[in-house]
C-alpha cells in the first residue's frame, strides 16, 4: 500500500504505517523493499511491486560546506552500516 503516488519502475521504500513510498526526501534511515511494477495514484492506493531483500539505506541532509561538520555527519551515517546513503540536495 502506497503513502503516496508512485510511478511505475520506481524503487520503493518503507514509510510510516507500514506502507511504502518511492525515493525518501527527508533525512532518515529506511528499507529499500522492493520495485513498483504499476503505479499508485497516491496515499492508500494499492499496487503491485516486486519484493527484494531490503536493503537499508540513510538519507542525509544536504552538506552544510563547513568540511569538520559534514565529515562528521557522514562518518556518523556510515557507523549506520547502510547499504546504500543518500544526500539531500542543499537549497
Amino acid at each position: 500500500v502506497a503513502s503516496e503516488a508512485i510511478s511505475a519502475g520506481d524503487n520503493v521504500y518503507t514509510a510510516s504505517n507500514g506502507q511504502v513510498q518511492d525515493q525518501p526526501a527527508s533525512a532518515g534511515v529506511y528499507y529499500h523493499v522492493g520495485q513498483a511494477l504499476t503505479a499508485a495514484a497516491g496515499n492508500g492506493s494499492v499496487f503491485e511491486a516486486i519484493p527484494m531483500t531490503p536493503r537499508k539505506v540513510v538519507v542525509m541532509e544536504g552538506f552544510t560546506g563547513t568540511p569538520a561538520t559534514d565529515l562528521s555527519s557522514l562518518a556518523s551515517a556510515f557507523e549506520a552500516a547502510p547499504d546504500k546513503i543518500i544526500m539531500i540536495p542543499s537549497e
